[in-house]
């Protein structure tokens, strides 16, 4: 099973029964926050329940595991959990040793451990791709255009002032959008200092944001892009 947005690989996790959930994930995408987010919901799902949360959990990095040692925990019966949680971070660093050791092991999963694999991306003709889509569940974040990031960068700043017992209005996101841009870790930043800052009140105005965001430079690559096939000098120059 595979999923292209975070929203939708949530609505599949919201809807599981942690003893149901499988036994490989693969969370990819080039947004640092978005990742870490997935990896974030699906542990909580598969260790909240468990009664020694402390033994659930090991993290690996891909740039720094001993593969041996990966193969022993992988393989090994918990003594101490119900359900042991791998998670192997920074993937697309891995060997082809690594990845090799990693397909065979994908033919042959330990029912006692849950595997995710974390990446900013991996290619999917490999075959390492293809037996990780075979076997197990995949968020592949698909990157998106410019427009459409802006609109669904939007309706995320709504839902987690919502989250916080906050409103925002429309002119209060746009402000915040120009003022900080897309990148997700920083807006939750700057969405944080807001919360503190209204303190007691309901709503997150365009004021708040005028006093306590510092403007970045929001232009990507999306933009330059729209500008040089658009013919607008003026704006490629500047961006």
């Amino acid at each position: 099973m595979k999923f292209a947005t975070f929203k939708a690989f949530e609505k599949h996790l919201d809807s599981a029964d942690h003893k149901h959930l499988a036994d490989l994930y693969a969370i990819i995408g080039k947004e640092p926050f978005e990742v870490k987010a997935a990896e974030k919901k699906l542990i909580n799902l598969l260790i909240e329940p468990q009664k020694n949360k402390e033994f659930a959990l090991k993290v690996y990095d891909a740039n720094k595991m001993v593969l041996q040692e990966l193969m022993e925990e992988l393989n090994a019966f918990s003594l101490f959990s119900e359900k042991k949680v791998i998670l192997i971070q920074n993937a697309e660093s891995l060997s082809k040793a690594d990845m090799k050791a990693l397909e065979e092991y994908f033919s042959d999963l330990n029912r006692n451990s849950c595997l995710i694999i974390s990446a900013s991306a991996i290619n999917k003709a490999t075959n390492f791709y293809k037996k990780l889509e075979k076997v197990g569940i995949i968020l592949d974040i698909a990157e998106e255009k410019s427009w459409e990031k802006e609109k669904s960068i939007k309706e995320w700043i709504i839902a987690k002032v919502a989250s916080e017992k906050k409103r925002i209005s429309g002119e209060a996101v746009a402000l915040l959008q120009k003022q900080i841009g897309t990148d997700q870790s920083t807006l939750h930043e700057e969405i944080e200092k807001l919360i503190c800052y209204v303190a007691d009140r309901q709503e997150i105005t365009v004021q708040d944001i005028a006093k306590i965001s510092t403007s970045v430079t929001t232009e990507n690559g999306w933009q330059l892009m729209d500008a040089i096939f658009s013919r607008n000098a003026h704006d490629a120059f500047r961006i």
